[in-house]
């Protein structure tokens, strides 16, 4: 592993001069070319490492009319004698996307292609559940948090991505009770992250999240000492005997839930200033937490954690106990066993919790794992890690906050239009029948602000500088949201890879419906599967989905059509 201090910027100049002039082709056109740039631009860095996710330097040879996202009027001028950043930061993301969607576009084509295991239809026997992204290669490599990811995906064998997103998902979950960030014109968010990614049991999860929750557990090992020893001393006056009650609170408070149902979590915010921290590797916090573990008939109560992300006030009563009234923040990391994001789906019930997770399950290493190579984590990641979290963790046990009392991160003018352009970028997948618009999508791509908010603001925090500026610079704000366009991505292929949404999850309905069917018109076909998932909950016509699910699956021949009535062929 090398420290950061060792790595130095990359010779941008002979970059720029080998991609003067050239152009790259319309979107997709030719994925080859495109390709071959972006590695070309990478072997050229391999001397002198650089910020290889950001991609700097490489704007230059993109035509603006073939990617609209971002363009040379994006941002004003910098300083004289400095290069525009829509050249460096613009085009960059623009270019990356670009080069992000070819590949898609790619993968979808090879997907789709007649299978040669003897089977009839590629649509109904795709048999795709796991995403394929690399969220890493957004972040700096001299980044403290991808050098960290990047020791423990090496040392585990798990996947550098969910290492990843576990870890900014543990960090927020204890670093929102220190910090907040500001939207543009006003108001705030927590910088809590609700992430849910999933492997099978043995992948070694628990050694996953206990490395980036260690120095907060530690922090409070400490004081408790501390705290008892400073009870002892306490005389009897009535400040006094407040400060014991405070300190006792203290000693007595859970601060990261590893199993919690919503109503405990609700009875702690009295100890917590309004902050909660659920995390944990095992499946018991997915069914407390979410309302598996209650009997039939009674409704989820997800309140807490819907209100949690965006810092709202809540005030509430409760029979038998005192409720909570005030501001609340939290954050949620389920690392549990496959059927974990079906489980977040199907429990949403359409309140949109669904959508405030950042959701992952890429491809396991079982039965590919090589036990001879290291296992040991980078003990200077590990202790610089530690550097962070501990002073933070210590401030937050001896000295909660109220969340409005919190200090504030920015993101300046640049960043938000950044930001901004990226939103117009996916505005027209959210109407009815676009890329995006299903209901679980359409509510995930409408919070991407404050999704790139939260995310920019743990990198910002885990940058390691000390003290901390309170303006999240551009490079951060870019990599989150190249971060947040891939997992929305993996979103849109979860919902399909696991029949919740897409062809596949059509087609099964259709054979589900007409399975012991004699044969049935179009119209009460469409009349029955409108009602049923995953049509009922398309946000365009319903019918004309599902009639043309029918039409499509009679061309192909899994459905027939004879006197006007259709079956399974």
């Amino acid at each position: 592993m090398l420290n950061p201090s060792n790595i130095y910027d990359a010779d941008h100049a002979a970059i720029n001069e080998s991609l003067a002039g050239q152009t790259i082709p319309p979107s997709a056109s030719n994925i080859k070319f495109l390709t071959a740039k972006v590695a070309a631009a990478e072997a050229r860095a391999i001397e002198k490492p650089f910020e290889l996710g950001c991609l700097n330097g490489l704007g230059d040879g993109i035509d603006d009319g073939d990617m609209p996202f971002l363009t040379s009027e994006t941002i004003p001028p910098n300083a004289a004698n400095k290069p525009k950043p829509s050249s460096e930061v613009d085009r960059a993301i623009a270019l990356k996307l670009e080069a992000m969607e070819a590949e898609k576009i790619q993968r979808d084509a090879a997907a789709n292609q007649p299978k040669t295991h003897g089977s009839h239809n590629a649509t109904l026997d795709d048999d795709r559940h796991y995403c394929s992204v690399d969220l890493l290669t957004h972040v700096d490599d001299r980044h403290l948090l991808k050098q960290l990811c990047l020791s423990i995906s090496q040392a585990t064998h798990l996947p550098s991505s969910t290492v990843f997103l576990n870890g900014l998902g543990a960090f927020s979950s204890m670093a929102t009770r220190a910090w907040r960030v500001n939207y543009q014109h006003s108001g705030t968010v927590p910088i809590g992250l609700y992430v849910a990614t999933e492997q099978p049991s043995g992948a070694a999860k628990s050694r996953c999240l206990n490395t980036f929750l260690q120095p907060f557990q530690k922090a409070h090992r400490k004081h408790i000492p501390t705290c008892l020893e400073l009870i002892k001393n306490l005389g009897d006056s009535d400040d006094d005997k407040e400060e014991k009650e405070r300190l006792n609170e203290v000693l007595n408070v859970t601060f990261v839930a590893t199993n919690s149902t919503p109503e405990a979590l609700d009875e702690s915010l009295h100890t917590t200033n309004g902050f909660f921290s659920a995390v944990s590797s095992e499946q018991g916090l997915f069914n407390s937490l979410l309302g598996l573990s209650y009997g039939d008939g009674k409704a989820n109560n997800n309140d807490l954690l819907l209100n949690a992300f965006n810092g709202d006030y809540v005030a509430t009563m409760r029979k038998g106990r005192v409720g909570y009234r005030g501001f609340v923040g939290g954050g949620v990391t389920l690392f549990a066993q496959n059927g974990s994001v079906e489980t977040i789906l199907n429990q949403s019930n359409g309140t949109g919790l669904s959508e405030r997770f950042l959701m992952l399950a890429e491809r396991h290493n079982l039965g590919s794992r090589d036990w001879t190579k290291p296992q040991h984590i980078d003990d200077w990641c590990v202790n610089e890690y530690a550097k962070i979290c501990e002073p933070l963790a210590s401030e937050v046990f001896m000295n909660p906050t109220d969340y409005n009392d919190l200090p504030a991160l920015t993101i300046d003018d640049d960043g938000w239009r950044l930001i901004h352009n990226f939103r117009n970028k996916i505005e027209p997948d959210l109407k009815d029948g676009g890329k995006f618009s299903h209901i679980s999508l359409r509510g995930a791509a409408g919070k991407v602000d404050i999704q790139i908010m939260k995310i920019a603001a743990n990198l910002h925090l885990l940058k390691g500088i000390n003290p901390t500026p309170k303006i999240i610079k551009n490079d951060l704000v870019k990599a989150a949201i190249l971060i947040v366009s891939d997992l929305l991505e993996a979103h849109l292929d979860m919902l399909k890879d696991k029949g919740v949404a897409g062809d596949k999850a059509e087609w099964q309905a259709v054979i589900k419906y007409l399975s012991g069917k004699k044969g049935v018109t179009m119209r009460e076909a469409t009349n029955s599967l409108n009602r049923t998932s995953p049509f009922k909950t398309m946000t365009g016509s319903r019918f004309a989905a599902a009639k043309s699910a029918i039409i499509e699956m009679t061309e192909q021949g899994v459905l027939k059509l004879s006197n006007g009535l259709y079956f399974i062929a």
